[in-house]
């Protein structure tokens, strides 16, 4: 037996219920926001609060339109799915830099790799929130140059 229209619209509501993992990007003063696991789902906003206010009925009408075309809505990942291993494969010439630059600092290159990539999205992350705090600064004394006049 078909399910219908309504039950499937009812299914999909308490569905978008669930945490699915999701991306915010910033750009030109617009925030849109994807889902990983939900490929094609997306909303927007003129602020973060805005999209993300747009985020259960985006995910709503995703699941929705998929039920109802006779596709499957996917399970949210969570950290489980993540074991903290990953294998990665580079040149003979970096492994040797990489392995004598960690022997250079008396750690394992294991140790050493995870040190470099967190200290390069801890830096990546703290650049873009200062950019934005910038923008938002620019913004401001824009706002407060007009006001002047």
């Amino acid at each position: 037996m078909k399910e219908t229209d309504a039950v499937l619209t009812k299914r999909a509501h308490e569905l978008a219920k669930r945490s699915y993992a999701l991306i915010v990007r910033e750009s030109d003063g617009e925030f849109e926001i994807t889902f990983p696991e939900l490929r094609g789902c997306r909303t927007s906003g003129k602020t973060l609060e805005e999209a993300l206010g747009n985020v259960q009925e985006a995910k709503e009408a995703w699941m929705g339109g998929t039920l109802i075309c006779g596709g499957s809505v996917p399970e949210p990942r969570d950290d489980l799915d993540y074991s903290g291993r990953f294998v990665v494969r580079c040149s003979r010439s970096l492994h040797r830099s990489l392995s004598e630059t960690a022997a250079l600092e008396g750690v394992s290159l294991n140790q050493f790799i995870v040190q470099a990539l967190s200290e390069k999205v801890g830096s990546e992350q703290t650049r873009k929130l200062y950019q934005k705090a910038l923008e938002d600064l620019k913004a401001m004394t824009s706002r407060a140059e007009v006001a002047s006049y």
